[in-house]
């Protein structure tokens, strides 16, 4: 969860819930490891505040930024 937070304009983005998945399984043969995540598992939009480094000018900010929907990621690791 993420309260609302305070723009550079001043304005306040919207609060949001997050969901978060993750399967790990160690030793799955001898050496190897498996991972896999799904990030944002509801597709949530929302924004979060730009920052000064996202002007260009005082004038040209930007002031929210749109963030990912849902993603994954899948790793493989083998020691030796």
């Amino acid at each position: 969860y993420s309260s609302d937070v305070k723009t550079l304009a001043g304005r306040r983005t919207d609060p949001y819930w997050l969901l978060n998945a993750t399967l790990f399984s160690q030793k799955l043969i001898k050496g190897l490891e498996f991972s896999a995540g799904v990030y944002n598992l509801l597709d949530q939009r929302y924004s979060y505040p730009g920052g000064a480094e996202h002007c260009v000018d005082p004038a040209h900010c930007v002031d929210v930024i749109q963030q990912d929907g849902i993603s994954f990621r899948v790793k493989l690791t083998y020691h030796f």
